[in-house]
This record gives structure tokens, sequence and C-alpha cells, in this order.
């Protein structure tokens, strides 16, 4: 089986209401038998699987995904002590450790139906298993969405058990263009590369897709900046979208003046010990959407005056 930390490098941390939720299911699978078929514990007096052997399940969840720690566990809130100085470090998970688990509890869950009379000498039902999986999976698949969406990650586990990266639906818009096709060739090349880059689930891919994007855009405002200077293109063009509107022009000039500004005072293009490092997924999410408006916004009006030139040339 191909995990997901085998596609996708990934050096994010969750937080613990995600980590504590998936055990909590992790745990109520357990006590409802869905992954006795892989891993039964059976009867000694007749060899019938009649609950999961815990054992022989986290071992192999260990022997797949060795980054876990066992036994599976919630993570605890460490408070303060007066016996050491500031506060406990909380337990830290990959974002990739938890995915893993998710697909590792997908592959395994069965459908047990209880057999035969109560087995009161030994305190249990026997188990037989049906194949019927479907309700079984769409409920456990519901179970982590929901999780994953009211604590705001951006993935998905899909239908066949597979966790992938989303993109909110209000920002797919931007995200969701495949190919760009500006008369500038150069630009095309960059615009492509960072959207598909962003679109990776791996950090490090949407990381550089935003320096990628922020070149980009330095590239949009030589080319249509009528040959002037990149620092005075950008005046030139901004005038020509605003379309005579004082107010709108001011507020997209100052949009402009301070991704300018995010782009030298932030590690985008620029690598030099200087400069503030970003160190969350979110952060470089919200700069990539909000720079794509920037850039489609741009696009989108040099896209209206052709149509507009060719029109009058025919």
């Amino acid at each position: 089986m191909i995990y997901f930390s085998d596609k996708y490098e990934n050096i994010e941390f969750i937080s613990s209401n995600v980590w504590n939720g998936i055990v909590s299911m992790y745990n109520e699978l357990i006590a409802s038998n869905k992954f006795a078929k892989a891993f039964p514990e059976v009867c000694n007096d007749n060899g019938l699987p009649y609950g999961v052997n815990v054992h022989n399940l986290e071992n192999a969840i260990k022997a797949e995904i060795p980054s876990i720690k066992l036994p599976l566990q919630s993570i605890k809130e460490k408070i303060s002590s007066p016996w050491f100085d500031g506060e406990a470090e909380k337990d830290k998970i990959l974002l990739s450790t938890l995915f893993d688990l998710v697909e590792f509890m997908f592959k395994h869950l069965s459908n047990p139906q209880t057999i035969g009379k109560f087995h009161e000498f030994m305190n249990h039902h026997h188990l037989t298993f049906s194949d019927d999986l479907q309700q079984i999976q769409n409920a456990f698949v519901d179970k982590i969405n929901t999780i994953f969406r009211r604590n705001n990650l951006s993935y998905v586990l899909s239908a066949n058990g597979v966790v992938e990266r989303i993109v909110d639906e209000s920002i797919s818009p931007l995200i969701l263009k495949e190919s760009f096709y500006t008369k500038d060739e150069s630009l095309n090349k960059l615009l492509n590369k960072a959207f598909k880059k962003f679109k990776s689930s791996k950090a490090e891919d949407r990381r550089e897709a935003l320096d990628i994007l922020w070149d980009g855009y330095e590239q949009l405002k030589t080319h249509y900046g009528a040959n002037k200077k990149v620092q005075q293109s950008i005046e030139t063009i901004i005038d020509s979208v605003s379309l005579g509107n004082d107010e709108l022009k001011k507020a997209i000039n100052e949009d402009a003046s301070m991704l300018y500004g995010i782009g030298n005072t932030l590690d985008i293009r620029h690598k030099n010990t200087e400069v503030e490092k970003l160190t969350h997924s979110f952060h470089v999410d919200y700069l990539f959407f909000r720079m794509s408006n920037l850039i489609h916004l741009l696009l989108q009006h040099f896209d209206l005056l052709n149509e507009a030139t060719n029109e009058t040339t025919n």
C-alpha cells in the first residue's frame, strides 16, 4: 500500500484536537470490532473470532507507520510546574503520520456480524464478516472529513480511502486554472509552474510555489508595463486596470504596494538572513491566494483589452 507519506514529504504538525479525535474514532472502531477481520482475537474454545487483537493491530500499524508512537493514545495538555521553568512542550505529531494512520484504518475496516448464540462460558459473541463495506466506509469517511473540516485542515479523505489536498471553494476559481496563455511565454511558464506546485500536498512544493508566483508577478509588470522600468510599470498597469475609478485605483495601488513590501520583508525570493521566515503552511496559502487575486485581476483586464482590440481590428 502506498501511504500519504510515501508520496509527500511533510514537516507540518497537527493540533491535539485533531489527533485526539482520530484516536477516539480508533478506539470506537476497536470496541465495535471493525478491525476484527484483519486482526482477530479468537475464542480458545472453538477458534472463532470474537473481537480485535489490539496487540497484533498495533504491531502492524508500527510496522507500516514507523513514525507513530505506541500505544495510540490522546495527547494530554501539559501544564506549567513550579519545579521547572516554563511550560512543558506538548507532544508533536506530524500531519503525515496522522494521514498514514487514517489510510491504514480505512484499509482494514470490516463489517462484523454476530453468529450463533451468546457464548456464556467465554462471555462473548462469535463473529462473521460481510463483504458489504460501503456503509461502514462511508460513515468512516464522513467522520474523518468532519474532523478535517471543523479544524480547518485543507485535506479530504476520498471515497477510496486516500487523503488528498483540497482548496476552499471560495478560492478554487483562482487555483483551478490549469494553464495560462498570455503573449509572454516566460510569464506563462512561471504561472503554470507556480499553480501546479501549489496544488501539491507537499508543503515544500507549496512554499516554492510562492516564490515562483512572486517571480511571475515581476514578469507580468515587466511585460505589461509599456516597456518602462519594473518599479514604474505597475503604476501604468493599475492606471489602466482602474478604468478611471480613483478610489479603486487607490485600493489596488495600496494592495500592490503592500504585496511588494511583503516580498521584500519575508523570505519570498530573498533568502538572506535579514528577512523573516515563513514557517506555517496557512501563511503560505494566505499569501498565495492574495497574490493570485491581484494577478488574475490584472490578466483579466488585459484579456478584455485584447478582445476589444481584436473586435475593432475585425
